[in-house]
């Protein structure tokens, strides 16, 4: 009974979390395609959220292998810049896995991993909540 009680509780702050964290990543890479160039979602604004979502999803599921696999350079960088990094290569298979999505260019990925890393972190702090 107690069990059900508190699954009936937590289930829907999962999937709130989870929906305000897709509209953090579809907010980032809007503000990101605005400041950087070479980032274009082709003013199509599905084309926008299904890259938003696929984001979220990669976040979800494929970085913490990534950095399972990355252990040790996390370890010898100390993990200070790697994390960037990781997030460089997720914002790239996102993009090559929407069509409609691109970054044209290394620079381009880099400072939009940059812009999206840093407003996922400052908005997830204001409107996430941490247990």
């Amino acid at each position: 009974m107690i069990v059900s009680l508190l699954l009936i509780a937590l289930v829907p702050m999962f999937f709130l979390q989870l929906v305000f964290r897709l509209i953090i990543n579809i907010f980032a890479l809007w503000l990101a395609a605005q400041f950087v160039s070479g980032i274009d979602y082709h003013n199509n604004w599905r084309v926008l959220v299904v890259a938003g979502v696929i984001l979220g999803l990669l976040n979800m599921f494929i970085k913490p292998i990534l950095k399972i696999i990355t252990a040790p350079c996390l370890w010898l960088l100390l993990g200070l810049l790697f994390p960037l990094i990781i997030n460089f290569l997720i914002l790239y298979l996102a993009a090559w896995l929407v069509p409609g999505f691109q970054i044209n260019g290394i620079l381009a990925g880099i400072l939009g991993t940059a812009i999206i890393s840093v407003l996922n972190f400052i908005l997830s702090l204001i409107f996430i909540r941490r247990r």
